[in-house]
């Protein structure tokens, strides 16, 4: 039988504590749109492009729809709609509160449908150098609402810290974001053997190019390490590009392509990073609107 972990053991002994803890918390902060480096993906483009109201709370919706564009019957079909459902509470000028949930429908394969793991941030605006440059911090806890996840690797629950370093001229937007998450597992092993992430750095490069008032270019990239419970390490990427376009004020639709997988092939010494590959490569349209 497997062992379970000694982060386990204590996370079961503090859970009550825990959850006390971040009940008022959740009730009364709220969200200045924290960083959640880890659980970036190719919904980032997209939640950048809308401008942010100036009221105490938004409710954020994303409808995107995702394929690799092969046939309906084959073995490597991924397509996939996803629908991202972010509430965010505003307290004041420096601190922020939000909850991200994903949902994501396979239309191809078993066509199961999964409830991502929920996320809950808490952001503050950090030191602005000027009118250029500012900096902002995020600390963020995980739920293990996915329960295919949860059966496959035992995994329950998350914590994490982040930085973000924002860049804002008239003709480009920018940011590099750190963060250092740490998972915890009731096993070390997951169900088909492999070893499960106990701690996790994430990297993250975006750029947003305007082209008009209503078009813009966006770009992001994202290279994370891991670290096994035995210290193993894995590394893996994602690279994303989109076109957004703001029909209305709120309302933005996206068109894009990305590729993640593993940073090193299989012999652990090439890389396997590309901006594009035929097999893994995936085509994007979605829709996002802020309430």
């Amino acid at each position: 039988m497997a062992l379970k972990t000694d982060s386990y053991i204590k996370y079961k002994l503090l859970t009550a504590t825990l959850i006390l803890g971040l009940l008022p918390t959740m009730a009364s902060a709220q969200d200045l749109q924290p960083i959640d480096t880890s659980v970036i993906s190719t919904s980032l483009a997209k939640s950048k492009t809308v401008k942010k109201a100036e009221k105490k709370w938004e409710f954020l919706m994303a409808l995107e729809r995702s394929s690799n564009l092969v046939k309906d019957d084959s073995p490597l079909d991924n397509t996939a709609t996803d629908l991202t459902l972010i509430p965010k509470w505003t307290f004041n000028k420096n601190w922020g509160f939000s909850v991200r949930s994903i949902i994501e429908k396979e239309e191809g394969g078993a066509r199961n449908t999964t409830f991502a793991d929920t996320s809950i941030s808490l952001g503050r605006q950090g030191y602005k150098f000027n009118g250029t440059y500012s900096l902002s911090h995020s600390v963020a806890g995980y739920m293990p609402t996915n329960q295919q996840n949860h059966e496959d690797t035992s995994f329950q629950g998350a914590a994490a810290l982040g930085t973000k370093f924002l860049a804002h001229y008239s003709w480009l937007d920018a940011f590099y974001a750190l963060s250092l998450r740490r998972n915890v597992h009731e096993f070390m092993v997951a169900a088909d053997g492999s070893e499960n992430i106990q701690y996790l750095l994430s990297h993250a490069i975006g750029l947003e190019l305007p082209i008009t008032s209503k078009w813009k270019l966006s770009s992001d990239a994202v290279y994370r390490q891991g670290w096994t419970y035995h210290n193993y390490q894995r590394q893996t990427f994602l690279f994303a590009f989109d076109i957004n376009y703001e029909a209305i004020k709120n309302l933005t639709f996206n068109l894009g392509t990305s590729n993640e997988g593993s940073a090193l092939k299989a012999n652990g010494q090439n890389s396997n990073m590309r901006f594009f590959d035929d097999n893994s490569s995936v085509l994007r349209a979605g829709v996002t609107y802020v309430l």
